[in-house]
C-alpha cells in the first residue's frame, strides 16, 4: 500500500492519522463569565469604536441585515458541507463544546466541515456558522485544533459578527455589490471597504488571543497559524520555532528600510489579513504579558462589569474632549491616507498604516 488517499491529499503509510473518539485528551482551564474586554486587543477596541461612528459602515450593515444574503449563504453551506454534531465527528464536537465552555460561549454557531483551500471562516447575521476545511484540521494536534476553534468562537464572543460578515461579504462579493447592487462603483465602496479592512486586521489580534486562551499553549497556537498560512505537510514535519523566531526578527528589521516598509504597507492596507509574522509576534507578546497571566489566575473582567467599563470609557473620552480641542493644532494625520489621528494608535484606524514610529499626541 503506497498510501491512503483522502480527498485530494494522500497520507504516507506511516502518517495515516488515527481515528479519534469523542474524548478530549487534555485538561483545560475555563473562564466562566469572562468579558470580551478581558482579552480584546487595544487597537481592535479603538477600531471597533470608530466603525460604530462611521455612517457608511452603519448603513451597509443595515443593508446586510435587510437582505436575504444570510439565508442564501447558509442554505448553500448546509447543502454542500458536513455539519458537525455529537453523532457526526464526535471528537471534533467535544473539542468544539470545550472551546465554547472555556470562553463562556453558551450558544455555539453551527460548525461545518467544508473541503476548501481557504482558511476557516465565520459568517452570519442571524444564522451564525463556522466553516473549516478538513485539509487543515486533519493535520492538527488537539491544542492546535483548540486554537482554531477558540479563534473562530472569539468573533462571536467579541460581538464582531456584524463586522466580520460585512468583511466576508465585501471580499467575496465586492465587485458584484459595487457594480450591480449599489450601482455607484468603487467610489462608494471605498468609505466602507477601507475602514472594515483596517478593522479586520487588528481584530485578528483579538481573536488570536481568544484562540490562545482556549489552546493554552503558545507553540501550538503559533504552529496552527503557520499551518493555516504556509506549512508544507510533506516536507516540514513540524514547525521549527527557532527558525520562526529568526524570521520574525528579520521581518521586523526590514521595517527600518524605507523601500521595504513602503512595500509592506502598500500591500497590507489592501488586505483583510495582517501579515502572519506580525500575528505570531503579537500573540507571543500577549502570552508573556501580565494580562494573560491574570486571566489564567482567574483575575479578569466579568460580563456583568462590561456596562460600567463602557460608561467609564465614554466618561474618560468626554473629559479629554476640551484638551483635544485646545490641542487641535497638534493633531496629526496618517502619512499614508491623510486620516486625522486623535489619541494614540498603533495602526491607522482608516487604512491600517503602522504608526508606531510617529509621536502622536495623547
Amino acid at each position: 500500500m503506497e498510501g491512503i488517499t483522502n480527498g485530494n491529499y494522500p497520507f504516507p503509510p506511516d502518517k495515516v492519522p488515527p481515528k479519534r473518539e469523542g474524548k478530549v485528551e487534555r485538561e483545560y482551564k475555563t473562564f466562566p463569565g469572562i468579558s470580551k474586554y478581558a482579552f480584546q486587543h487595544p487597537d481592535d477596541l479603538k477600531a471597533t469604536v470608530n466603525l460604530k461612528k462611521l455612517l457608511p459602515v452603519r448603513e451597509f450593515l443595515k443593508l446586510l441585515a435587510e437582505s436575504v444574503l444570510d439565508k442564501v449563504i447558509y442554505t448553500l453551506k448546509i447543502s454542500d458541507s458536513i455539519m458537525v454534531t455529537p453523532k457526526q465527528a464526535p471528537y471534533l464536537w467535544k473539542l468544539y463544546e470545550k472551546a465554547g465552555e472555556i470562553l463562556d460561549v453558551p450558544r455555539l454557531p453551527t460548525l461545518f466541515l467544508s473541503y476548501s483551500s481557504s482558511p476557516p471562516e465565520v459568517f452570519g447575521i442571524e444564522r451564525y456558522f463556522i466553516s473549516i476545511s478538513p485539509f487543515y484540521i486533519d493535520r492538527m494536534r488537539e491544542p492546535e485544533l483548540m486554537f482554531v476553534l477558540g479563534k473562530m468562537l472569539s468573533w462571536l464572543k467579541l460581538d464582531h459578527m456584524p463586522y466580520i460578515t460585512a468583511v466576508q461579504t465585501i471580499t467575496t462579493f465586492g465587485q458584484i455589490i459595487a457594480s450591480s447592487v449599489l450601482r455607484m462603483g468603487r467610489l462608494l465602496m471605498g468609505p466602507i471597504e477601507m475602514p472594515l479592512l483596517a478593522w479586520k486586521r487588528v481584530a485578528e489580534f483579538s481573536t488570536d488571543r481568544g484562540g490562545l486562551l482556549v489552546a493554552q499553549d503558545l507553540e501550538a497556537a503559533q504552529s496552527a497559524i503557520v499551518k493555516l498560512t504556509g506549512f508544507s505537510f510533506k516536507y516540514m514535519g513540524k514547525v521549527n520555532f527557532e527558525e520562526l523566531e529568526r524570521q520574525v526578527h528579520e521581518s521586523l528589521e526590514m521595517e527600518n528600510d524605507l523601500i521595504a516598509s513602503l512595500v509592506k504597507n502598500y500591500y497590507q492596507v489592501r488586505s483583510a489579513e495582517p501579515f502572519a509574522i506580525l500575528r505570531i509576534k503579537e500573540l507571543s507578546k500577549f502570552y508573556y504579558s501580565e494580562d494573560y497571566r491574570r486571566i489564567l489566575r482567574g483575575e479578569y473582567m466579568r460580563v456583568e462589569e462590561e456596562k460600567s467599563f463602557e460608561e467609564m470609557v465614554i466618561r474618560n473620552t468626554l473629559e479629554k474632549l476640551p484638551k483635544v480641542q485646545l490641542e487641535i493644532k497638534k493633531k496629526m494625520f496618517c502619512p499614508n491616507c491623510g486620516f486625522p489621528l486623535e489619541g494614540t494608535y498603533r495602526f491607522c484606524p482608516n487604512c491600517g498604516y503602522d504608526l508606531s514610529n510617529l509621536n502622536l499626541p495623547s
